[in-house]
C-alpha cells in the first residue's frame, strides 16, 4: 500500500500533504538514495533535500520562518538522527531569547537514532574503539569492511526483508564508499565523538517522532526513553524491522511518518486558530483599556 495515496480530510491532512520542505540525513556509510523507498510512499508535493554526509558536512540552511509556511520535516537515520537532534538543539538555543527555548520551526523524525552516550567513561571507550575501527578501515578495502560491518546483528533485517535485487543495489551503493572518507567520518562524527544531548531533550519543543524496529531492542529502549523526555514526542516501533526500518519495512515507516506529520500539522492549525498573534492580542488589550 502506498501511504501517499491515503485519502485526506482534516486541515492537518491537507497541510501535511501539501508543499513541505524535507531535509533527510542518512547514516554512516549510507547514501542519499537510501531514502528513495520513503520518498516513493510519502506525498509527491514534499520537496526533499538529501545531502551527502561526510566528515566535512555542515547543515544546509533551513527555510526562513514564515507564519504561513509549514515547518520543515527533518528526517535522520542513525548518524543522521544525531545530526538532526544537534540541528534542532542549535535552532532552539538560537530562538531561546524570543521563544523561551521553543523550536517550532521543524518537525523531527529520528530513525534508529540516539542522543549520544551520556556516561563519560563509556563515551571515551566508544571513541577509542571507533578510532581503532577507523584505522582498520583505512587499511582494508571497502568490500572487506562492509562484510564485517554487516555481520553486526543490527543489520540482519537487510538480507531478510529486502528483495534480492534491492539488497544487491544497496550493497553496490555501500561499495562506492571510499575507505578514507569512511574513516574520516567516523573520527569526526562517531557517537563517541559527538556531544550527548540527553540533558537537552526536555527543552526541545519541536514535535518529534522516534522510530525503531521491533527486533532492535537497544534502539526500541532508546526511542521510548527519548519520547519520555521530550515534551512533544511519540515512539513508534515498526513490526518486523531491525535497525533499518526505512529500508526493511518502508510501508509501515512511511505510514508512521505521514501520520505524525499530519497530527503535528493539525495541532499547529488548531493552535493558530485558538491563539491570536501577539500583535492582535495587544490591540485587543488596548481596546479594553
Amino acid at each position: 500500500m502506498s501511504f501517499a495515496s491515503v485519502a485526506t480530510g482534516s486541515a492537518g491532512d491537507a497541510a501535511a500533504d501539501g508543499v513541505r520542505e524535507v531535509l533527510a540525513l542518512h547514516g554512516f556509510g549510507c547514501a542519499p538514495a537510501d531514502f528513495a523507498p520513503l520518498r516513493a510512499r510519502l506525498p509527491a508535493a514534499w520537496k526533499w533535500r538529501v545531502p551527502e554526509i561526510n566528515a566535512t558536512w555542515s547543515a544546509p540552511p533551513l527555510p526562513p520562518p514564515e507564519p504561513t509556511a509549514p515547518p520543515p520535516v527533518v528526517i535522520g537515520y542513525s548518524l543522521g538522527g544525531r545530526l538532526a537532534l544537534h540541528l534542532a538543539a542549535q535552532s532552539a538555543a538560537g530562538a531561546g531569547a524570543t521563544t523561551g527555548g521553543q523550536c517550532p520551526r521543524m518537525a523531527l523524525v529520528l530513525i534508529s537514532a540516539t542522543p549520544g552516550i551520556a556516561d563519560a567513561a563509556e563515551r571515551a571507550r566508544r571513541r577509542e574503539n571507533d578510532r581503532r575501527l577507523a584505522d582498520e578501515i583505512e587499511t582494508a578495502d571497502t568490500a572487506a569492511f562492509l562484510e564485517k560491518w554487516w555481520r553486526n546483528p543490527l543489520f540482519a533485517g537487510l538480507a531478510k526483508n529486502l528483495a534480492p535485487a534491492e539488497f544487491a543495489a544497496l550493497r553496490e551503493r555501500r561499495l562506492r564508499n571510499e575507505p578514507s572518507q569512511l574513516a574520516a567520518t567516523l573520527r569526526a562524527l562517531g557517537v563517541g565523538e559527538m556531544r550527548p544531548l540527553w540533558d537537552a531533550l526536555p527543552a526541545l519543543r519541536a514535535p518529534v517522532l522516534c522510530v525503531a524496529g521491533e527486533r532492535d531492542g537497544k534502539y526500541c529502549d532508546i526511542a521510548r526513553r527519548m519520547a519520555a523526555l521530550l515534551p512533544d514526542a511519540r515512539a513508534v516501533i515498526i513490526p518486523g524491522a531491525w535497525h533499518c526500518p526505512h529500508l526493511e519495512v518502508p510501508d509501515a515507516t512511511a505510514g508512521a511518518i505521514l501520520e505524525f506529520v499530519r497530527d503535528a500539522a493539525g495541532a499547529a492549525a488548531a493552535a493558530t486558530a485558538v491563539t491570536p498573534p501577539p500583535v492582535v492580542a495587544a490591540r485587543r488589550a488596548d481596546v479594553r483599556r
